[in-house]
């Protein structure tokens, strides 16, 4: 199966009225933003890209040097992130049963190795954040989820840096013991990738060629020779082209870059820096490189390594019987166990909230993160279902949380997993929607997970017949009783409420069993809202929705009735 993308440069549903201006009661046309994607298609390519792998970039200060003087203010890191969220070409990769499929939307997300280990840090010891409201919003790396530790490192040098051999060994060694190290939830045993950068404009191509050769002898076939200009490109040259932008922003970013880019526009300037097409033409053959021939590998071999070793004995009979060992270990019931305050029979650390990344349930935990990164759907399910009694044992609730979380999101995700002859009932879903909230805001007091798991469900569900969107509006619903999120987003859900009920199909000729009224209301809910924010637009156009879908009413209100 392939799945296509979304366009050369594109740009997130969910960000698109971040951008409004300030709040005005004049209609314009430019004023009115687009509307929300409303194709399955593409929300669940959005959602399939959102899980994509993490690959960390630690450079040295000659790189940082080197794209500040191509205009580049984030360094290396910037310079390369942009392509990483298009890989070009077709990625092909195995699952757990060694079918093929090619994807030609595969991404992978660089990210910095320093700040990610500063933020493990900080988290640990519970610096105060500038912004309450920010740093609940950002995705920062975690002990009860691996999908934001790396799977891979970038160390990337100059080839004019003195000593580079020695250099890139002491870099390594500062992502292993050094500065540069993980927290030890997370599992240390991630590809390093060995980057050098050649620069045209001053160093000689024949003693670059050389170095590589020598890297490639004492560092191994994970090497790359990079060759950039470090020169700025002008936006007037024929060759050059503009850095793409970044989709995934966090928060900070997205508002930062929201100031920036109005500032530029006052100015009439370009909002992004300009490089030359045989760079940009370069640093994508340097990403595809990493991810087919050494990330994709990696991460097959490494499920098939724990899916082996771990997850298909715990499956087997033996794995069940000592599973039921694990449950009543002991001189108390499961029952009692569960009520006991006491310390946890399992490998969980509930002083330090986690498990050590060597753990049979940490493995498991990555296994099923590994399969969802590559798209394995099936096979992150069932590992998920496999631990979520572990989690449950051990009373490690965030983890109990998470495993519900997507277990839920791995199941909708699965295109072979139909509403009809489906394993898994709608109960399912909503019993693990359930857990995830319960554990999440009572006992983990993490509303911002919560309301991902959420949002998640309602966009997944909606499209899953009627009794899906019936399940996705009554959590749509829910988040707003929980008041999780505040006035801007009761409008934004209000409409996705609206949407669940709207795209349901009645039965017969008289369509019997529609929502159209009740999708309707919503709409007029969310316009009202929209009006105490001052967004008249954005009313004008929910209550265009709402008269469009009275208008669909057989025996009903009339559009001269709602006018």
């Amino acid at each position: 199966m392939t799945s296509s993308a979304d366009g050369d440069d594109p740009q997130p549903w969910h960000l698109h009225r971040s951008a409004a201006s300030t709040p005005s009661l004049e209609v314009t046309a430019a004023d009115v933003a687009p509307r929300p994607a409303e194709s399955y298609d593409e929300l669940r390519s959005i959602i399939v890209r959102a899980f994509s792998p993490l690959v960390a970039v630690y450079a040295t200060e000659e790189l940082d040097d080197l794209a500040a003087a191509k205009g580049v203010a984030g360094g290396f890191t910037a310079l390369i992130r942009p392509y990483g969220e298009q890989v070009s070409g077709k990625v092909v990769v195995r699952d757990s049963v060694g079918a093929s499929r090619a994807w030609d939307d595969f991404a992978v997300h660089f990210a910095d190795l320093g700040r990610l280990a500063y933020d493990a840090a900080a988290e640990s010891a519970e610096a105060p954040q500038p912004s309450a409201v920010l740093a609940e919003l950002e995705q920062k790396i975690s002990a009860h989820s691996s999908l934001m530790h790396p799977v891979a490192a970038v160390i990337a040098i100059s080839a004019s840096t003195d000593q580079p051999i020695d250099t890139l060994r002491q870099l390594y060694h500062q992502t292993s013991h050094g500065t540069r190290t993980l927290p030890h939830y997370a599992n240390p045993e991630y590809l390093r990738y060995y980057v050098l950068v050649h620069d045209q404009d001053r160093d000689d191509l024949a003693k670059s060629t050389a170095l590589f050769d020598q890297m490639k002898r004492h560092f191994g076939l994970h090497c790359h020779l990079l060759k950039l200009r470090s020169s700025a490109a002008s936006p007037s040259d024929d060759n050059a082209e503009q850095l793409p932008q970044c989709e995934w922003l966090s928060p900070s970013e997205d508002l930062q870059y929201m100031a920036d880019t109005a500032t530029l526009d006052d100015l009439q300037r370009p909002s992004r820096p300009s490089v030359s097409a045989a760079d940009a033409a370069a640093i994508r053959t340097f990403v595809r490189e990493l991810v087919t021939q050494s990330i994709v590998p990696h991460m097959e071999q490494r499920i098939a390594l724990w899916n082996d070793q771990i997850a298909s004995r715990r499956r087997g009979l033996s794995g069940r019987f000592m599973s039921i060992s694990k449950r009543w270990a002991g001189l108390g019931s499961a029952t009692r166990l569960s009520s006991s305050s006491g310390p946890s029979t399992g490998n969980y650390d509930s002083s330090q909230a986690h498990y050590r990344f060597d753990t049979p349930e940490a493995l498991l935990g990555k296994l099923a993160d590994f399969a969802l990164m590559l798209r394995d759907f099936k096979l992150a399910a069932s590992t998920l279902d496999l631990v979520r009694s572990d989690y449950n044992n051990d009373k490690a609730w965030k983890y109990l949380a998470g495993a519900n979380e997507m277990c839920c999101v791995a199941n909708l995700l699965n295109p072979l997993t139909g509403t009809a002859a489906a394993k898994l009932k709608m109960e399912s879903f909503d019993q693990m929607l359930d857990t995830a909230c319960y554990s999440y805001l009572t006992r983990c007091n993490d509303p911002a997970s919560a309301l991902r798991a959420l949002l998640l469900g309602v966009e997944l569900l909606k499209v899953r017949g009627k009794q899906g969107a019936e399940l996705a509006a009554k959590w749509g619903i829910r988040i707003l009783e929980l008041g999780l999120v505040g006035s801007c987003g009761h409008p934004l859900l209000s409409e996705r409420i609206a949407s669940c009920f709207a795209g349901q199909i009645g039965i017969g000729n008289t369509g019997w069993g529609t929502r159209k009224r009740k999708a309707a209301m919503w709409s007029v809910t969310a316009a009202d809202d929209w009006m105490k924010l001052g967004r008249a637009a954005f009313a004008a156009d929910a209550l265009e929705q709402a008269n469009e879908l009275y208008a669909q009413v057989r025996h009903g209100v009339r559009d001269d009735d709602f006018e």
